[in-house]
């Protein structure tokens, strides 16, 4: 399902928007939600427009270090900037609108950068998260660009401009709830953690636990062992694999 749109001005125009008159000039690049677009779509022949599905925003979401939380998102109905190379921006635009034959990775890739253009405007995330249907992720994503914090369910409301209530019946009709998805996320970058080079107590601060031992409790119960077996356990599993397995012969 198509739920944005990056749009390329070909040709300068006006529009009206909220009882005003816009003023696009050429090569200006645009990232509008699925309702807005239609405002700069009356002219066709003047812009170039690439739809993008959920599917491309959530992979894009996915990736924690894309995610720019503010504490005061803006809703913005679209986002207007420049691109210093155009020719470049509208040869990928009509290539990923043309062509289903290009390599999914790439493809992906592709569409990634076309939605970092806008990534340093206060209003892009919003605009990412009014795009996807499931309040689970959009919850998720915010709880993973700051995994040390102490959120608060009111945080999230807050971010989401609803409800506490809503928010925690929302959630319940996508079976699960703001505790559980936290515990999810933290004991899922705990379990990464583990095998880097940080002592416990830095891996419960990290994912946001004032207290070690509690953390290594939380722990514990989640995995079934605590970190420092998971650790061993997995160091001895490497050290019982045949040679063979472990380190590939090279070709010379």
């Amino acid at each position: 399902m198509f739920v944005c749109s990056v749009i390329l001005v070909n040709h300068p125009f006006e529009t009206d928007f909220a009882g005003k008159r816009l003023f696009l000039q050429k090569n200006d690049v645009l990232l509008t939600d699925d309702v807005s677009k239609s405002l700069f779509l009356h002219h066709p022949g003047n812009v170039t427009e690439l739809r993008i599905d959920e599917c491309i925003v959530r992979k894009y979401l996915e990736s924690a270090d894309r995610i720019q939380y503010s504490d005061t998102p803006i809703p913005v109905p679209f986002i207007k900037t420049s691109f210093t190379l155009p020719s470049l921006l509208h040869d990928i635009v009509i290539n990923l609108s043309r062509h289903n034959t290009l390599p999914q990775q790439f493809s992906e890739q592709m569409f990634f950068a076309c939605l970092s253009i806008f990534s340093t405007y206060r209003g892009f995330m919003p605009m990412l998260f009014k795009c996807i249907n499931s309040v689970a992720l959009k919850v998720g994503y915010i709880i993973c660009s700051s995994p040390s914090r102490a959120w608060k369910i009111k945080d999230i409301s807050n971010a989401l401009y609803m409800s506490e209530s809503l928010l925690k019946r929302k959630l319940r009709e996508e079976k699960t709830s703001f505790s559980q998805i936290l515990l999810d996320i933290r004991m899922h970058n705990a379990r990464q953690l583990v095998f880097s080079k940080l002592s416990v107590n830095q891996i419960s601060i990290r994912c946001g636990y004032a207290s070690t031992a509690y953390f290594i409790s939380v722990f514990r119960q989640y995995y079934g062992i605590t970190p420092c077996q998971m650790l061993i356990n997995q160091t001895m599993s490497v050290e019982n694999r045949p040679s063979a397995q472990r380190s590939m012969p090279v070709s010379v």
